[in-house]
């Protein structure tokens, strides 16, 4: 299949969770790509995990902003635990089979197995389907997705035993001795998936690097890096949220800001985004320059860690604002004198950095991961190592003194991204 006849092209989605349903970084990725496709006289379909009410193996079947949607439920509760940690399963396989034979596709984009079952990929192999497999983050070597153990130190990647006691598989007995098996069979799945793909993709050489150098990807893999481009509502459509729909927030009204520089922190409220690290920060700042010079507001679902959540709102200087609809993007943005991306768990991308730099926001951003890779590209932003909090607060005083070179570059657009993706696909069934 060519350029020129596109119109009609059938692919098929892996994701672990979709819209309306599910929002994070690859859920919104993968639904600005099949919306996007739609737009172009593509027909995607989409194959995802849901929480839905029924049982776990049933199957709901929707559209979504045009998209078909084919949502296997699963909420994790198999007795087996090379089921529950997707790894083999039977009920997984049946699924993605059916929705094989309905989209009836010329390919298959995974962008995440989470929820299903690594072993799906040498289902679409057997039927000889095109396979795309993109690196959305490292969910293939990590079970805690970000390389953060379970004391929030960064990992330098895994083995059977250190895994095992990061993160447990299982606590069938004994358990000391079934979870290194299960991770030395989820490694294995994980590299065979890989060597299933006949192309891989991802938006950062940083991570492409760290699976190549561990010995991942086969030295045969069609390995390619596309950085992504800014979302689309930003860059083309244009929607903007009324300022009023963001006042929700904690500190607004309550005092005279307009001497409080504003930190912004844009995503999910997780340990391994760092948000305990900028609450830190603003903390050491008000101690230099006053007791209101510096506030920080949190922005995104806050629903999956309670009590760092607690943690935080108890912090001088910070509110948790909780999630807001894309159409309020601008609206939130707007608030911000600078927005920081301080995780400490490894990132494959950095999105909300590049949003900020399009806008003209300074980005204060840990080297987690490819945060520097992607951030540096246009200026304006200043990098700290993770755990190093004199450099952080070193790199924040520039910020404020305005001492941070503005950005010089204007970041790729999405549909930018999307006719590269698109020609990826060509040259991959042209190969036959």
């Amino acid at each position: 299949m060519t350029r020129e006849n596109r119109q009609g092209r059938r692919s098929l989605h892996v994701v672990h969770g979709y819209p309306h349903e599910a929002r994070g970084g690859t859920e919104n990725y993968t639904e600005w790509l099949t919306r996007a496709l739609v737009e172009a006289g593509e027909r995607p379909t989409v194959f995802t995990r849901s929480a839905a009410p029924e049982r776990s193996g049933t199957l709901v079947e929707g559209v979504h902003d045009a998209v078909p949607v084919v949502r296997f439920v699963n909420h994790y509760d198999q007795r087996r635990p090379w089921v529950r940690n997707a790894l083999l399963s039977r009920s997984a396989g049946a699924a993605f089979e059916h929705s094989l034979r309905r989209s009836r596709p010329h390919l298959v984009h995974v962008h995440h197995l989470s929820g299903h079952a690594l072993s799906l990929m040498s289902m679409a192999s057997r039927r000889r389907v095109k396979t795309v497999f993109q690196l959305q983050d490292w969910w293939l070597a990590c079970a805690r997705v970000n390389l953060l153990e379970a004391g929030r130190r960064p990992c330098d990647g895994p083995s059977a035993r250190r895994c095992s006691r990061c993160f447990v598989l299982t606590n069938l007995p004994p358990a000391r001795l079934w979870n290194p098996l299960l991770y030395a069979l989820r490694e294995s799945l994980a590299k065979r998936a890989l060597r299933r793909a006949d192309l891989v993709v991802a938006g950062s050489q940083t991570i492409v690097d760290w699976f190549d150098v561990r010995g991942w990807l086969p030295q045969d893999t069609d390995v390619r890096v596309i950085p992504y481009g800014v979302p689309p509502f930003i860059a083309e459509k244009g929607k903007t949220g009324e300022a009023g729909e963001t006042d929700r927030c904690a500190s607004a009204g309550q005092e005279d800001r307009s001497e409080t520089f504003v930190f912004g922190l844009i995503g999910t409220v997780m340990a391994h985004k760092g948000p305990a690290v900028a609450a830190r920060l603003v903390e050491r700042l008000n101690e230099r320059h006053g007791s209101n010079a510096v506030r920080l507001e949190i922005w995104g679902a806050s629903t999956q860690s309670p009590e760092l959540v607690a943690e935080l709102r108890d912090r001088p200087g910070v509110d948790v604002c909780g999630p807001f609809e894309e159409a309020d993007k601008e609206a939130v943005f707007s608030r911000f004198d600078a927005v920081i991306v301080p995780s400490v768990g490894a990132e494959s991308f950095g999105i909300v950095g590049v949003e900020a730099q399009l806008r003209g926001i300074p980005v204060l951003a840990s080297r987690a991961g490819a945060l520097e890779e992607t951030l540096s590209r246009h200026g304006g932003a200043g990098f700290f190592d993770v755990g190093n909090d004199a450099q952080m607060i070193q790199v924040a005083e520039e910020l404020l003194s305005g001492k941070l070179p503005r950005a010089t570059g204007r970041p790729k657009l999405w549909s930018r991204h999307v006719e590269e993706v698109m020609s990826l696909y060509d040259e991959l069934l042209a190969t036959g």
